[in-house]
């Protein structure tokens, strides 16, 4: 028996990936639709999110559903609660993309700053190549700390320039996207 994490079915992609169901990419993308035709700051985004997770972990019997299908059900209950204009526009964009900077640091080596960034500019210029919208990326104290390993000096200057550094990228990556204009990439560091 495969215990599903938290009770939530995984969601597949066309491409036969799965990831596991995450509210707040829900929640942005009722927000954004709302958005886009006039409601503004919608709070009730966060609501439905939750009804749709809760759904899902009570009356969904399978292990996995498709975006198609999760995408079906929001419209539909979106049109349930009379919200037809958000219903008609709504659709779901690829799911956020996740980057470990503890992985990256495992990866560089302890003590290794230079090779660190070397790549993280590869997976951020790999992120801006693909379809994703969001990238949330973590781990930032703990790559630090795998970074310096026993050495306090240099952390803090070092956080930053990891800060400033996904910043300059993620204005690189926005530049890129300026070529497609319906893409844009949002970067947050959790």
């Amino acid at each position: 028996m495969i215990a599903l994490l938290h009770g939530l079915p995984l969601i597949t992609l066309p491409n036969g990936s799965a990831f596991s169901f995450q509210k707040s990419w829900i929640k942005n993308a009722l927000q954004t639709t709302a958005s886009a035709q006039g409601y503004g700051c919608w709070w009730f985004a966060h609501e439905l999110a939750e009804s749709v997770e809760l759904y899902l972990r009570r009356e969904w019997s399978g292990s996995a559903i498709s975006i198609a299908e999760l995408e079906t059900i929001i419209k539909q209950l979106l049109l349930s609660l009379r919200f037809s204009d958000l219903a008609a526009a709504f659709f779901l964009p690829p799911p956020p993309t996740t980057l470990s900077l503890l992985e990256l640091a495992k990866e560089a080596g302890e003590g290794y700053e230079l090779l660190f960034f070397q790549l993280l500019k590869k997976r951020l210029e790999k992120v801006a190549q693909s379809s994703t919208e969001q990238l949330e990326i973590y781990g930032l104290d703990a790559s630090l700390r795998h970074l310096f390993h026993r050495k306090r000096l240099g952390r803090k200057e070092t956080k930053q320039q990891i800060v400033n550094y996904i910043r300059i990228c993620g204005i690189a990556s926005s530049w890129e996207t300026k070529r497609n204009p319906s893409r844009s990439l949002e970067i947050r560091i959790v």
